[in-house]
């Protein structure tokens, strides 16, 4: 049955006048009192009924609990009350208890702000939760944030020391979190990081954190010590503001002190002092709770002046917990409900808040329950305990959007409306229910926060969402933000100061300092625009500087649009088959402007090639004398052209070239957005030119997206402010492939080992930069230009350093790279087997100058590895504080935009060989001798043409071990190394970090060689040292990639305790075949790790002597070269224990 409840904000309402045994329903409570029979609350009167004021508590009309005194003053007078108001404003009843009901007010009612219109969608906000990454699934990296609908991001949480008073991470995985979340910005104009300190967890009974807000409020001097630390801490990692999320001041459940009340707002105004000195000007927010319980001990009319605004948390309504309220009991009520909502506003309104410091808090997630009565499902139901836990909030009671999303679409939920309470429920499984919002209930919701005036809404948690930020899309909807990608890379123009002419955002806005261009003069005369990129009805107005803007005309009458040219004295500045509000049938208008300062880039260039026939096959047009540098090609040109049917547009300019820094923008999201391309170009770049399906992939671009080709905006004078760059990428590419990977991601190439080829010697004295490859005689090899397409073009191809990339040119060669992009990719194998021994194939070193080879199998793309779960593993690099750019922590998550990856077996392919020609040699990988029989074995009975290895299983007369495929040793150890049916040994890897592994993996004294590293800046020898020093370490020692080390560890040593066993092997004397594989591991990961450390102390030293000199400080300040200085030192001081790979998979 249902459980009637009197929903309202004040659980001390008292029936009546009397005491009540509150854990009982209010019909049945009993009423009644004595001498000896106390009132639970109010005063026990002579006529033996409890009630409050001086006609029961005065001494002559009280006979027990005469003490007892009302919440607020109905007009008996002080001595019979605990307080002549009500807290927050709200209404005092005529029995002394406080409430907003009519049972409290009677006929007074509160004047509600109105408004129509959208006065909520200047601010939207996301919580990020700094462990989303660490559930089971359905985590949220920084890098897939759908920042495009938010306005502001805040950082859930920092915590505050107890002792000390300084901001202090929540868990330590955080600091390598705070940058890459504010990172966000740098692709996102106009989008602002908070960091949020304190949360739920922080005030718990028994933790050491629980009284820390009291003890800094009620402290000068704590709050000294704090404002320090949190501006040093803003600035380190490029936070905007602070929201201060305090639950709750003074309630004693929840540690306060009765002090909280008059200390929080004199902490708040403190803090906004702090957060605006020195040149700051940090933003401030609170949370606040949505309980007048709670609410009550926060002074809101002292803190509005001092806040920018409030974070109402109006979710959390209900759950489990009200099953130990006696007011509520063990009922299903949804966790956000309008009708509560609207009373929790009430509070607000009573107290003059203004309704632009509100932000109401919307949730995406939803509190579930087990239904006692499965027949009964709606409010007031009961439960027996909270909902089962989803398999990736793990969690009794709560459900992740996207788990809530998951059972939806399974099949078989029934989903219900409530349109009063503005929220839906689900019901499924026979007595699981849940509440959660979607696109129908946030718009009621939002709709709301527009009607009453409120200044913004916020979300807990943007991390908790659909991993196709389905609820985010939803709000990115009904936000009005929709001019900017879901995924990152925003329009919005950067404002500073211009010199050029540049392409507005679609809501018609130009940037700072700039104004519309002028088609025609006088009533005719309307601003040059385009409709790119723009959602229908919208267009981007062509900007210039006001001091010295050109006329602008287009050229070519519609329909037919012949002759769109220029004049000689014109610059071609757009081309849109619709400027002027007429469509063009054939062909395309041209915007023409007088030819300026302001628009002199854009004279230096011109596109080539008419339509349909631009050039012949997949070429592109050629350019003319005057403009001969061919600096990037397009089907549709400047943007608005008629597209190309065969070959490409050209873009030529001037030499030198007057655009900078230029790039195609890619797809939002390869997998969750792969037909949302970009709404326009990163802050600080200008439009130059645009096409309708994506330049990488030549996918088509929906949702009114285009790819841009984006250029730094031109300056006259070049400044002379900028702050020196910390973060300069280094060429650590060196070993790697210029081949794309067909299966997956344009940015995805294959892995390519370049030391298969080599016979395993110590110490290795090689250079790693080495062109020396029996596959590719350098005979056949010849540096080859970059053509349409860049680096990953598709062909056949090895690039050893920047620009320089070599084409294979031999005909055998060719085939070769056929057989290997076959093996790699599942492709259809050569039928020539004969070469099958060059496709993928690890040497064996055998005596006489003989050879033998392993051979690798098929093994999955980037694309389908991780569409079988396997997520990304890369680094993310800060902004130009040298701080944040000392290191480079690694990540594991979602694919991060314009970075190469690569399908990485952890436990490498030659591996296998390294211990063969170890064995053969004689010599462990330190140089020592092998051990005891392996010294003295013949080991070309295992690895020689024919040998144990290569031998089928029933040639061994053994059965091949359990778990294994294939026909012999060899193959069953390469097929669990890689392939589509055993994916343990593979992981997704950057490919920089990648290519530095291999160079490791082969234990190169000189890893990165001398020449390379001198060459590069400090900056790049700095992140060399970082890749190696913590990428690279971290990845090798993380759970999966070591589960992955343990995998191709103990598959050899399964196979060789096989050999072992078999009666037709020459085993080792007194030993085993598996005992000499432990060793050979122990001492080549040891060895590994030694020469590692070395290389690294040898940089180490080298780059010390430059950070410290007169030289680092001309070029990067002294602080900025002190700060890169004392972190290298910490480097070079820690490396002996931080340099460690963890080996305990060898066993």
């Amino acid at each position: 049955m249902k459980h009637p409840v009197v929903f309202g904000l004040f659980f001390a309402f008292i029936w009546f006048l009397v005491g009540v045994n509150a854990a009982t329903d209010p019909a049945n409570v009993d009423y009644t009192c004595s001498p000896t029979k106390p009132c639970s609350i109010g005063c026990c009167g002579k006529n033996n009924v409890c009630g409050l004021g001086p006609s029961y508590c005065a001494p002559a009309n009280c006979t027990s609990s005469c003490d007892q005194k009302s919440e607020c003053d109905p007009g008996w007078g002080k001595q019979w009350s605990s307080a002549e108001a009500c807290p927050l404003n709200v209404c005092c009843s005529k029995f002394g208890f406080c409430g907003t009901t009519s049972d409290f007010c009677g006929t007074k009612t509160v004047s509600k702000p109105s408004c129509g219109g959208s006065t909520s969608n200047g601010r939207t906000i996301g919580y990020y939760e700094g462990w989303s990454t660490t559930r089971a699934c359905d985590g949220m990296s920084p890098q897939s944030i759908p920042v495009g609908a938010y306005t502001h991001l805040n950082y859930a949480f920092a915590y505050i020391d107890p002792s000390s008073f300084a901001v202090a991470p929540m868990s330590e995985s955080d600091l390598g979190l705070y940058s890459q979340v504010t990172n966000l910005k740098e692709s996102n104009p106009g989008l602002q990081v908070w960091i949020s300190i304190g949360g739920w967890s922080m005030n718990d009974a028994g933790q050491p954190t629980a009284s820390t807000f009291s003890n800094l409020a009620g402290s000068s001097s704590a709050q000294n010590a704090f404002f320090k630390s949190l501006l040093q801490f803003m600035t380190t990692y490029a936070f905007d503001g602070v929201d201060i999320d305090w639950e709750y001041p003074v309630a004693p459940e929840r540690s306060g002190k009765p002090a909280d009340y008059q200390n929080y707002p004199t902490f708040l105004s403190n803090l906004k002092a702090a957060l605006g000195s020195s040149g700051h000007n940090y933003g401030l927010s609170i949370t606040l709770p949505s309980s007048y319980w709670y609410m009550q001990n926060f002074d809101i009319v002292k803190m509005e002046p001092i806040v920018d605004w409030f974070n109402v948390m109006t979710y959390d309504l209900h759950g489990t917990w009200d099953s130990t309220d006696r007011f509520i009991g063990p009922f299903i009520y949804a966790h956000t409900n309008l009708t509560e909502i609207d009373q929790t506003m009430d509070l607000f309104w009573r107290n003059n808040i203004s309704p632009s410091k509100v932000t109401l808090g919307l949730g995406f997630y939803g509190r579930s329950f087990t239904l006692t009565d499965p027949s009964c499902t709606t409010a007031g139901c009961p439960f027996s305990s909270g909902g089962n836990p989803g398999p990736c909030s793990a969690s009794p009671g709560t459900l992740m959007d996207s788990e809530i999303e998951a059972i939806i679409a399974a099949g078989g939920a029934k989903v219900t409306l409530d349109k009063v309470a503005a929220v839906k429920t689900v019901v499924w499984d026979n007595n699981q229910w849940v509440s959660y919002d979607d696109a129908e209930t946030l718009s009621m919701k939002i709709q709301y926060a527009n009607n009453h005036c409120l200044g913004g809404t916020m979300v807990w948690a943007a991390s908790t969402d659909s991993g196709n930020a389905t609820a985010s899309s939803s709000l990115q909807s009904l936000n009005g933000l929709q001019k900017k990608s879901l995924f990152g890379g925003g329009s919005t123009p950067v404002e500073e100061p211009l010199s050029q002419c540049v392409w507005g955002d679609c809501n018609g806005n130009c940037p700072k300092g700039s104004t519309p261009v002028k088609t025609g003069t006088g009533k005719s005369a309307s601003n040059a625009a385009i409709y790119s990129g723009c959602p229908s009805g919208k267009s981007r107005y062509y900007c210039c500087p006001g001091n010295n803007a050109p006329t602008c005309s287009w050229k070519g009458t519609a329909p037919f649009c012949r002759n769109p040219n220029c004049d000689k004295n014109e610059v071609q500045i757009a081309t849109d088959q619709n400027g002027g509000g007429h469509g063009c049938w054939f062909n395309h208008k041209s915007l023409c402007c007088t030819s300026t300062v302001e628009d002199a880039a854009a004279g230096q260039c011109e596109w080539t090639g008419t339509a349909p026939f631009c050039a012949t096959g997949s070429g592109h047009a050629s350019c003319p004398s005057s403009k001969p540098d061919f600096v990037t090609n397009s089907l549709y040109g400047a943007g608005g052209e008629s597209v190309c049917l065969s070959g490409y547009k050209s873009f030529c300019c001037t030499d030198p070239e007057p655009y900078q820094n230029c790039a195609w923008t890619t797809r939002a999201h390869s997998f969750l957005a792969p037909f949302t391309c970009s709404t326009g170009c990163p802050a600080g770049q200008q439009i130059v030119a645009e096409s309708y399906r994506d330049h990488d992939s030549n996918g088509p671009c929906f949702h009114d997206t285009a790819s841009y080709y984006c250029c730094d905006q031109f300056n006259q004078t070049a400044p002379t402010t900028d702050p020196p760059n910390f973060c300069v990428a280094a060429d650590t590419d060196y070993v790697l492939s210029g081949s794309a990977d067909p299966d997956g991601n344009v940015a995805d190439i294959l892995e390519l080992y370049w030391y298969e080829d080599d016979c395993f010697s110590i110490p290795n004295t090689g250079d790693p930069d080495s062109m020396k490859r029996s596959l590719y005689s350098p005979t056949s090899q010849r540096p080859i230009a970059e053509g349409p397409g860049g680096f990953n073009d598709g062909l056949p191809k090895l690039c050893n350093e920047r620009d320089e990339c070599f084409k294979i040119l031999d005909a055998e060669s060719d085939l070769d790279y056929q057989r290997l992009l076959a093996i790699i990719t599942n492709g259809t194998a050569v039928s020539d087997e004969s070469l099958e021994p060059r496709a993928r194939t690890p040497k064996i070193c055998l005596p006489n100058k003989k050879t033998n080879n392993f051979v690798a199998k098929s093994y999955p793309g980037v694309l389908p590895l991780s569409a079988r779960g396997r997520q990304y593993y890369g680094v993310v690099k800060s902004g130009a504080k040298a701080a944040l750019c000392n290191s480079l922590p690694l990540i594991l998550g979602a694919r991060q935009l314009a970075v190469k990856y690569v399908t990485e077996h952890v436990f490498e392919l030659q591996t296998p060989a390294q211990f063969a020609n170890s064995m053969l040699s004689k010599l462990l990988p330190s140089g020592a001798q092998a051990p005891g029989a392996a010294a003295n074995y013949d080991w070309t009975q295992v690895f020689g043409k024919g040998g144990y290895m290569f031998q089928t299983w029933k040639q061994l007369g053994i059965s091949i071990p359990a778990g294994l495929t294939g026909d012999t040793p060899a193959d069953a150890l390469y097929n669990a190394l890689g392939t589509t049916n055993d994916m343990a040994n593979l992981q997704i890897l950057d490919a920089p970090t990648n290519s530095l592994k291999a160079g490791v993996w082969q234990i190169f004294t000189n890893i990165i060689s001398a020449k390379r590293f001198s060459a590069e800046s400090p900056q790049g020898q700095v992140e060399f040292i970082n890749r190696l020093y913590e990428t690279l370490i971290s990845y090798l020692n993380d759970g999966p990639v070591q589960q992955s080390l343990t995998h191709g560890y103990s598959t050899m040593k399964t196979i060789m305790a096989a050999l072992d066993s078999s009666p037709n092997v020459n085993t080792l004397p007194q030993s085993s075949f598996a005992s000499a594989w432990q060793t050979f591991c122990a001492d080549f990961f040891l060895e590994m790790q030694g020469n590692l450390q070395d290389f690294l102390q040898g940089k180490l030293k080298q780059v010390i002597v430059y950070w410290g000199s007169s030289a680092a400080v001309r070029k990067f300040t002294a602080a900025g070269s002190a700060a890169t200085l004392k972190a290298l030192q910490a480097k070079q001081a820690n490396l002996a224990t931080n340099v460690v790979i963890n080996r305990g998979f060898i066993t």
